[in-house]
C-alpha cells in the first residue's frame, strides 16, 4: 500500500524519536502555520509583524487567517 501524501508531508515533521517537531519559533505560537525544526523559518507573519522578535508575545497570534 502506497502512504497518502500527507504521511508523507508529516514525515518532514518527524524528529529521530518519531514525534512531530516544529521551528523553535513556531513551538509557543497559537496560529497553524507550524514549519518543520528541518526548515529555516520560510515565512511567518507573525515574525515579520514583530519586527524579528521570536515569540508571540505581541498579540499578533490573535490574528487568526
Amino acid at each position: 500500500m502506497k502512504p497518502s501524501a500527507k504521511s508523507r508531508e508529516w514525515e518532514f515533521f518527524r524528529d529521530e524519536s518519531g514525534r512531530i517537531a516544529f521551528n523553535p519559533k513556531c513551538n509557543e505560537c497559537e496560529r497553524n502555520c507550524k514549519q518543520s525544526f528541518r526548515a529555516e523559518l520560510v515565512r511567518c507573519p507573525v515574525f515579520v509583524k514583530s519586527k524579528g522578535k521570536e515569540d508571540c508575545t505581541d498579540n499578533s497570534c490573535d490574528e487568526r487567517h
